[in-house]
């Protein structure tokens, strides 16, 4: 098979997991993909994480551990790991989620010619049962368009439907990446962001990942999905919402070296929508821009 002579790192980020972190780990090292290395970045967890990793590392050769000297937070742990990542792809890892088996073989096979591959995910309650639901945002990830600058509309004015641990990222991707965006509104928000205008996105409707549902972690139910439309349309009316947008899209062009014409006056309009919210006049060309486009912001059928 093709992708056996595909390396891939895998980073994972870890905090106090030690409720949820064995299984994660149990169904990364059987997956069908065997020929990768998986690089974990510890930051300072008080539980018995770090224990844990050390008992599998210690059975497997594939695996890396790292232990930060102080807290970077959430991010800088998930630069952390990134960057010690030596293979040409690299897939996201959570702590608490569950992997199927065929996760990197399905990524693999549709990442094709792309910066960023995504699958879907399944989610799952704290005991790890199926709550008979996909991700809250399939609706739109069954409307997504194969033009990448189209998918930029819902990803900058709406919310990007795509799931940092169902991400597989080409390595390369990672010098304009690089340091994480802060004001982004996720690190997997922020890379979708870049692949719209650097290198693009292919995403796969296949389950590759049981996303566990505990805690502060919820996402949105999919019955939400019309609320939330219309909250973000009444946000952006009022200025409360998407406030650091300008700053992601001056990011994304002093980051991405080539852009083409389309894609540089796109973000250019995009760019002064941002920059004019503030104003009467600015939320009045707002709103029009976003009835103009509704179905590429909300990814209505």
């Amino acid at each position: 098979m093709e992708n056996r002579e595909k390396r891939v790192s895998i980073a994972l980020a870890t905090y106090n997991g030690e409720m949820f972190l064995r299984e994660q780990l149990d169904s990364i090292l059987n997956q069908s993909v065997r020929n990768f290395e998986l690089v974990i970045c510890d930051d300072c967890s008080k539980d018995s994480t770090w224990d844990i990793l050390n008992e599998y590392a210690i059975a497997d050769s594939r695996i890396r551990i790292l232990r930060n000297d102080k807290n970077l937070g959430f991010l800088g742990n998930f630069e952390k790991a990134i960057q010690h990542t030596q293979e040409k792809f690299v897939a996201l890892a959570d702590q608490d989620d569950i992997w199927l088996p065929n996760h990197l073989e399905i990524l693999l096979d549709t990442i094709g010619d792309k910066m960023l591959a995504c699958g879907n995910a399944e989610l799952i309650d704290k005991e790890g049962k199926s709550l008979h639901k996909l991700l809250d945002y399939q609706e739109a990830l069954d409307c997504i368009p194969e033009n990448d600058l189209e998918k930029a509309y819902s990803v900058l004015f709406f919310r990007s439907p795509y799931q940092g641990a169902s991400m597989l990222i080409k390595k390369e991707f990672f010098d304009l990446a690089l340091p994480i965006l802060r004001e982004a509104k996720a690190h997997d928000a922020w890379f979708a962001e870049l692949a719209c205008f650097y290198g693009g996105i292919n995403y796969t409707k296949s389950v590759i990942t049981l996303y566990r549902q505990h805690g502060n972690n919820c996402v949105g139910d999919a019955r939400l999905i019309r609320n939330s439309r219309v909250k973000s349309f009444i946000g952006q009316l009022l200025h409360n919402q998407l406030s650091n947008r300008a700053i992601v899209i001056d990011q994304i062009l002093s980051r991405v070296p080539f852009l083409s014409e389309e894609q540089h006056l796109f973000l250019k309009k995009s760019l002064s929508l941002f920059l004019i919210r503030s104003s009467f006049f600015g939320r009045v060309k707002n709103a029009f821009f976003i009835m103009k486009h509704y179905k590429k912001i909300y990814s209505c059928k």
